[in-house]
């Protein structure tokens, strides 16, 4: 068997009872996250000009189902769109590495549950689906397609995409592998200079894309079976190597990659997810640092982490998309505020914020593991702080009573009153017995 048709097999043949206790509420957590999170990020300006964006076509678009925040009525292709732009408007999302999977697979396939009057079990089932897939590709080299020039979500994400719409429209095994030959053809995501709002679109795009490859194959055209393998396939294409079959596919149905997806605590990369909560541990620990005393600022990360676009950069800063990336940045944010909210990543030309970042420096570690973080402070009269924070990913993977926690935590910044919160909640955390998702949509429109 190809890739793809190991892949097809897999995603085709999986049943919600296949399903174990913990992967359901994984996926029940990741759910909630996700649209909590997209919710706070209803009114920022990427999600704004993504709902302008479809506005004009809506309007003669038949309406087939109803979108997340706003309400509106329209395609399934400009919901997935708009509402995956809304999901990574804070870059809070849930994270496989660097693959945000969740803006992708968890919009398409909440608005096409819609439409196909699907069940709690059946969403959940095409989601979880969805998410093996995205990970089984990106598990292995998500590090080397991002050496090579190229963002992991859009590119990996949309065969989790293609996956989710694909059994929800009830693709064979052979449709399926078609939809993933369609969807390697419409891959995209440079890691292109983040001066701009590239990044913030480029998961509505695959979510469209993902939707489209599903239906191009369920009308019956016939797409690549060695998408993956052959001469300047996907792996040579993005990698710059021959796929390994084993690795890839190996694991499917015996190892539940969801459950090594993480989601983020602060709105920043999620490589600077543990210097965030490392520095802010430390402040807690030894009392507000007078930074006006500060000498010198010293985080250490794992090399990959440092050396990730953006990691070390020091500005000057026009959007989030620089600020979230940049650990200087960050840290500054930390030191000053003794917090880390969505507001202070926005403050571009802070005085105060500009001034410390040039006593940060960033340094990799060799012997630092994955997510893992040090940080050193040293004051003008000698004395160094330090705190080491060492690690594992799952430290970041929330069950849903703790996702439940981490939103009553940020609820002021969610635009949903108390009751319509608690709503939400509840619908996510009974989807399974739930025979549509009619009032889980309802309960995230925004008043």
């Amino acid at each position: 068997m190809t890739i793809t048709q190991s892949l097809a097999h897999f995603a085709v043949n999986l049943k919600y009872e296949d399903l174990p206790e913990h992967v359901v509420d994984k996926m029940k957590a990741i759910l909630l996250h996700a649209i909590g999170i997209g919710l706070s990020g209803y009114n920022l300006e990427n999600s704004v000009l993504a709902r302008k964006t479809i506005q004009v076509i809506s309007e003669q678009a038949y309406p087939e189902a109803i979108m997340m925040g706003s309400g509106l009525e329209t395609s399934i292709a400009d919901i997935a769109f708009a509402t995956s732009v809304m999901f990574h408007a804070r870059i809070q999302e849930d994270s496989r590495g660097t693959t945000h999977i969740g803006t992708v697979c968890n919009p398409l396939g909440i608005a096409l549950a819609q439409k196909l009057r699907k069940n709690g079990k059946e969403l959940i089932t095409a989601l979880v689906a969805g998410y093996e897939v995205s990970c089984a590709l990106c598990r292995d080299y998500t590090a080397i397609s991002t050496a090579h020039g190229y963002r992991p979500t859009p590119m990996y994400g949309i065969f989790g995409a293609t996956t989710t719409a694909g059994l929800l429209l009830g693709l064979t095994e052979e449709e399926m592998v078609n939809a993933y030959g369609f969807a390697h053809a419409s891959t995209s995501g440079p890691l292109c200079p983040l001066s701009g709002a590239e990044g913030r679109f480029e998961p509505g795009i695959a979510a469209r894309n993902g939707l489209m490859a599903a239906q191009i194959a369920k009308a019956g055209a016939i797409g690549n079976p060695e998408a993956m393998e052959y001469p300047r396939g996907f792996f040579q294409l993005y990698c710059g190597c021959e796929a390994d079959a084993e690795k890839v596919t190996g694991k499917l149905g015996k190892v539940w990659e969801i459950m090594n997806c993480t989601v983020k605590t602060y709105p920043a990369c999620q490589l600077n997810q543990t210097h965030i909560i490392n520095m802010l541990a430390l402040i807690n620990e030894q009392g507000p640092f007078d930074v006006s005393e500060i000498e010198s600022v010293v985080v250490e990360g794992d090399t990959y982490a440092v050396n990730y676009p953006g990691s070390r950069y020091w500005g000057p800063y026009a959007n989030t998309a620089q600020t979230y990336n940049s650990a200087p940045f960050c840290m500054a944010v930390c030191l000053l505020n003794n917090r880390c909210t969505f507001a202070d990543m926005c403050k571009f030309d802070d005085p105060d914020t500009l001034a410390l970042l040039s006593k940060v420096s960033v340094e990799g570690n060799e012997e630092l593991a994955s997510l893992c973080s040090k940080v050193h402070v040293k004051m003008k009269n000698g004395k160094t702080y330090s705190r080491d924070m060492n690690i594992t990913p799952d430290y970041y993977s929330y069950t849903f009573e703790e996702e439940i926690s981490h939103l009553m935590d940020m609820k002021e910044e969610i635009p949903l009153s108390e009751e319509k919160l608690n709503e939400l909640i509840r619908c996510i955390g009974s989807l399974e017995n739930s025979e549509s998702i009619d009032e889980m949509v309802k309960a995230t429109i925004v008043e």
